[in-house]
């Protein structure tokens, strides 16, 4: 989980709790059925999030309205970590990295990129492809997109369900989740 994007929730939900459980602690937490969950239908909530990535629970005393306003303008650009799926072709030219100091010419190196010196200015020694669209990133491309200052992804986060202290239901968000 990215910390800019969270801190960015954090000063936007002021007040409001942030915690992000494993799927068997959440079990416990909110109950594994009917019979020893904490408040009705919360034992409701944790078989939603099986098979999602990264799970956080917030506790608000704002309404959904907001939270739900502040959630989907919520869309903050990240530099892609290995694994990502490239959004765009990057090519670099011969003077394509002429920006960087010369102290990083060994990182860029290191990283896959035929760097040379030439009086103290990094060039590369022909046109590179750094990455194609929608090829999956490995570390070392990651690494020379995010040097580059290029943004690939998006922070994001999504409520898929919402417990109503008041009505006491789950309601369900999204359409492709079983109830």
């Amino acid at each position: 989980m990215r910390n800019d994007g969270l801190i960015h929730l954090r000063t936007q939900l002021k007040g409001s709790r942030f915690l992000f459980p494993k799927a068997t602690l959440l079990r416990f937490a909110l109950g594994r059925d009917e019979t020893d969950e904490l408040r009705p239908n919360l034992c409701q909530i944790p078989p939603l999030t099986r098979g999602l990535p990264k799970k956080i629970l917030l506790f608000t005393n704002d309404t959904f309205k907001h939270v739900q306003s502040i959630l989907t303008k919520t869309r903050l650009p990240q530099f892609p970590k290995a694994g990502t799926e490239a959004t765009q072709d990057v090519i670099l030219q011969e003077d394509g990295v002429s920006h960087f100091s010369h102290e990083l010419e060994p990182q860029l190196r290191k990283n896959g990129l035929p760097t040379r010196l030439d009086n103290g200015i990094i060039k590369l020694r022909y046109e590179h492809t750094v990455c194609t669209k929608g090829q999956e990133l490995r570390p070392e491309q990651a690494q020379i997109i995010k040097l580059l200052g290029i943004p690939m992804c998006y922070f994001t986060v999504e409520a898929i369900a919402v417990w109503d202290s008041e009505t006491t239901k789950v309601k369900m968000l999204r359409d492709d989740m079983d109830e």
